[in-house]
This record gives C-alpha cells, structure tokens and sequence, in this order.
C-alpha cells in the first residue's frame, strides 16, 4: 500500500513541478555548448559567410525638413555551421529561438551615423536544423532626403546599410528582391511612397585594400496633395 501510495504522490509532484521532457532543452544545450559568439563562422570551405539584408518600412513616423523618419523592421539571415542538428535527435525540433546576444551576429548598421533605434532589445534569434540564423529587429531610422526642381515635388531620401568592421572579404552582403518590401505599409495621410530602389555598392578605402560593401535603399516621396504657394 505505501510503495504505491508513494509511486502516486512522486508521480503526482512530477506533473505539479513540470517535471517533463522539456523538448528544445537538450537541443539547445548542445548548440551553446562550446559555441564562441566572438568567432565569425567562415570556414575553409565557405570562407564569406553571405547576409541577405532587408528592409519593411512600417509607416513614416515623421517627414520635415528633409529628414525623413521611419518604423522599420531590418531583417538578415545567414548559415552558421556551428548551429546544425539532425532533428531525429532533438524530438524532431526543426528550428529553436536563441537570445541574440548569444550568437555571433553580422554588424550590420545604418550608415547614417547615430540615426538608427533599435525598438526591442536582445531579441531572439530564429534558428533552423540547417543553420540558417534569422534575425528581424524593430527600428527607427532616419533618411535624409533631396528634393526634385521640376515642375513636380518629388523627395528622394536614402539610407545606407553595412558592416562596420567586416570587409567584403569575410562578410558578404545582398538584397535578392532589389525594393524595400512595402508589404505591410501603413499608408501616410500626407505622402505616398512612389518608388524604391535597393543597389549594393563596393567601396575601397585609402587605408585599406579590401572592398567594402553597403546597401542603398531609396524611397521616392511625393505629397498626395498638391500644394498652392502664394506669390
């Protein structure tokens, strides 16, 4: 009677602890065990590890003066070899969510110098069994705009994106779909985007001879009513 009184009450404390196989737990134990988020995972084969970087604008958050402010999501994504598993392993768990402070993240950054808020800190990171690390921060950044001498008041406002330290030698750095992805845009009462570009470009520095390498994205504003100026 005691023996299976006993049984009972562990197995009861069991299910009031949580006391369960905790599904990713091992999975990502594994992962961090050993992993070094100082150490870029370029390997002898893959000596470029290649970012795909993006850019949503969210809405215009404020439009004066050529300066143009904008909530945006910046999205990366790039394979890290250190963060593969066979799933078979690991409760079939295809992909895990890991703090990005601990991972090795690319330093890629608003060249617009002091122009870019980060919303959320220390998100998390999503990672597949592939190792595929995928990263999709909130932030506010700021474009400075020109405007057109036409006939029609069209602003052009850029910002640039890049690393700060890696050369192109061993970050490498592309934007596939070549336009801001305006997907889930909230339209402006006062201005319409009308146009987006994304170019990359390579520059070489005097002090250096590796290239480095920065996206361009532009939008092309114009007001959606037009404007009667006295003379």
């Amino acid at each position: 009677m005691w023996p299976t009184l006993t049984l009972g009450l562990l197995a009861t404390l069991a299910g009031l602890n949580g006391f369960h196989c905790l599904l990713e737990s091992a999975l990502v134990t594994d992962l961090m065990k050993g992993y070094n988020n100082n150490v870029i995972p370029r390997t002898s084969a893959e000596p470029v590890v290649n970012v795909e970087h993006g850019l949503a604008v969210l809405r215009i958050h404020n439009f004066e003066h050529g300066r143009l402010e904008l909530d945006a999501w910046v999205s990366m994504m790039w394979t890290d070899p250190r963060l593969t598993w066979n799933p078979s392993d690991y409760n079939n768990v295809t992909s895990t969510n890991v703090y990005q402070d601990q991972l090795w993240i690319p330093d890629i950054v608003s060249w617009n110098f002091k122009n870019e808020e980060l919303m959320i800190n220390n998100l998390r990171a999503i990672v597949n069994h592939k190792g595929l690390v995928t990263v999709v921060p909130p932030i506010r950044v700021v474009l400075y705009c020109g405007v057109s001498s036409g006939a029609e008041e069209i602003y052009t406002c850029t910002a640039k994106f890049g690393s700060w330290t890696y050369s192109g030698n061993k970050v490498g750095l592309a934007n596939t779909g070549g336009v801001v992805d305006l997907s889930d845009y909230t339209e402006n009462e006062r201005w319409e985007i009308s146009n987006s570009t994304v170019v990359r470009h390579s520059l070489v520095y005097d002090c250096c001879p590796e290239e480095y390498a920065h996206l361009a994205y532009t939008l092309e504003l114009k007001p959606k009513h037009h404007r009667h100026h006295c003379d």
